[in-house]
Parts: C-alpha cells; sequence; structure tokens
C-alpha cells in the first residue's frame, strides 16, 4: 500500500476513521 498512490480523499477518510477508532478503544478502556 502505497499512500502516494491513494486519492486525497481516501486518505484524508482513513485519518478520520482511525481517529474514530482510536476514541472508541479509548471509552472501552474507561
Amino acid at each position: 500500500m502505497n499512500a502516494e498512490s491513494l486519492p486525497p480523499g481516501v486518505y484524508i477518510y482513513r485519518i478520520i476513521s482511525g481517529e474514530q477508532i482510536m476514541n472508541r478503544r479509548i471509552i472501552l478502556i474507561k
């Protein structure tokens, strides 16, 4: 997977979805 070959929108979407997953994990830990 090369980040350069991905469209900017897909890259941004993966960052946003990654933040949501991290937030869910933090909530589960608490």
